[in-house]
């Protein structure tokens, strides 16, 4: 299992935090495609994945001024991911299947984000029809 847990502070202006949550999401990406190419058996998606094992989105694991990032191996194990992680997952498969695709981080309000995936334009959002674990 691979996952990791950054620090940051909030004090800093929210276009730093998106751009740097940003760039903290194509870390996970890159991960992803070298472990979805090691593992091709692997769900296709974040829906092929949840196809009857109950996968669940949940709220991102914020300690103090930490988040965790968790990577294709975990996000399966545990049966559910944040929107970070679950749009880390689909970005990378539409990458290895040749998509221009990227996670894009939105604004929520009171220092709140959520990850979607920008592929060509079109936002999709793969938390987005999952149950709350």
């Amino acid at each position: 299992m691979a996952a990791y847990t950054i620090s940051y502070s909030m004090d800093l202006p929210e276009e730093t935090i998106r751009g740097w949550l940003e760039a903290l999401c194509e870390v996970a990406v890159q991960y992803n495609i070298a472990w979805l190419r090691a593992n091709p058996q692997a769900p296709c998606c974040v829906s092929c994945a949840d196809n009857g094992r109950g996968l669940r989105y949940e709220a991102p694991r914020v300690s103090g001024s930490e988040v965790r990032f968790a990577t294709a191996p975990e996000l399966l194990e545990r049966g559910r991911g944040t929107c970070h992680e679950l749009a880390a997952y689909d970005c990378a498969h539409k990458r290895i299947k040749g998509e221009m695709a990227k996670c894009k981080v939105k604004t929520q309000g009171n220092d709140q984000f959520h990850v979607v995936i920008d592929s060509w334009g079109t936002e999709t959002d793969p938390s987005r029809g999952l149950n709350h674990a």
